[in-house]
């Protein structure tokens, strides 16, 4: 059985809009990565490219109205761009300003490309990690603010000669919470580093 937290390794920077993996996505990544490396890399590759440019690829209509998609060798990558406002499917440019999320949908022979959206929106948990470097010892009450943060839970502190960093993951929407609720509870000498995003196993 594969890692399934060996899957999905990507978006090492934090994006301004947050991507979401339907269970179909991973599971034809898993199928893709015991079956056939160069072609699950190709595909990798071309996820790293959506989450940074989800513009790319061809808009669809009919079924598929407010996806893109595009060809990677027999297989079609489907993704949909939500409104960070109302969540839903953005269609036009004029409106990429509210984008909020990138919904990977999945990943399938292109003569099944609209069975990709027929059982829509069923997302697996993702989870980013952090670490905040303190240097400075006095730093107790800050890292009991983190223990308490939503959205964020705390796996380990590490004391050092000249500082303290203190590791974690990301339980929920990954934007709001790197971006907004996890400063606000940090001095401003904190260094936050954001963790590629992956899909955690049992034991995560």
């Amino acid at each position: 059985m594969t890692d399934a937290g060996e899957v999905i390794r990507l978006n090492a920077s934090l994006q301004e809009w947050d991507v979401v993996y339907d269970r179909d996505a991973v599971e034809a990544l898993q199928e893709l990565q015991q079956s056939s490396n160069e072609l699950y890399e190709n595909v990798r590759t071309t996820l790293q490219r959506v989450v940074a440019s989800p513009l790319m690829g061809n808009a669809k209509t009919g079924e598929l109205r407010g996806c893109r998609a595009t060809h990677i060798e027999h297989l079609v990558l489907v993704w949909e761009l939500r409104s960070e406002t109302t969540g839903n499917p953005i269609c036009r440019r004029g409106h990429l300003d509210s984008l909020g999320e990138v919904y990977v949908h999945g990943i399938k022979h292109h003569d099944q490309m609209t069975k990709i959206v027929s059982n829509r929106d069923q997302p697996v948990r993702t989870q980013r990690g952090w670490a905040v470097r303190f240097n400075r010892y006095d730093v107790q009450p800050a890292i009991n603010h983190l223990y308490e943060t939503d959205g964020v839970r705390v796996r380990n502190v590490d004391w050092r000669e000249k500082s303290v960093v203190v590791r974690g993951v990301v339980t929920e929407n990954s934007k709001t919470v790197l971006q907004k609720r996890l400063p606000e509870q940090l001095p401003t000498d904190a260094a936050i580093t954001v963790g590629e995003q992956r899909i955690p196993t049992e034991s995560s």
